[in-house]
């Protein structure tokens, strides 16, 4: 582990990494690349992104092999808020009830929860590594998160 701490930092550029860090300020809007502002004032998504990040989730869903419902899908980060920067990711997560997914088994509901979160932490690791996905440039990052965390 120490090897792999030591290859990192001489891979980090003092510069680049303060450069990164004072990219992420607070701005006065949201990006305008996922937001519009509506009629009333307020931001709203655009409805390419909408579109684009439902067909993700639903490609997600198709990859994961298993039949779920999905209470909500959340764009969360810095791009649902005022201090996004060129070097945000979509913050894609998709909410799930766990103690569904387990049939409302509650017996060993928290042993089963820590299986479906890691199956689902790791096809999320595979998702990401055979597709490369982004929305106007910034990278998509898929969690899928229990509806009571």
């Amino acid at each position: 582990m120490a090897n792999l701490i030591d290859e990192l930092l001489e891979l980090s550029d003092p510069e680049v990494d303060k450069k990164i860090i004072r990219s992420f300020q607070i701005k006065d809007h949201l990006c305008p690349l996922i937001f519009d502002m509506g009629s009333n004032e307020a931001y709203v998504m655009k409805k390419e992104i909408v579109d684009r990040l439902l067909e993700i989730t639903d490609n997600f869903i198709d990859f994961a092999g298993v039949d779920f419902f999905i209470h909500d899908v959340i764009l969360t980060g810095s791009l649902a808020n005022y201090n996004w920067s060129e070097y945000s990711d979509v913050d894609l997560h998709i909410l799930v009830d766990m103690d569904e997914l387990n049939e409302g088994d509650k017996t060993n509901s928290s042993i089963l929860n820590d299986i479906v979160k890691e199956f689902f932490d790791s096809k999320k690791g595979l998702w990401n590594e055979q597709n490369d996905i982004k929305i106007k440039g910034f990278d998509v990052e898929i969690y899928v998160q229990d509806i009571d965390e």
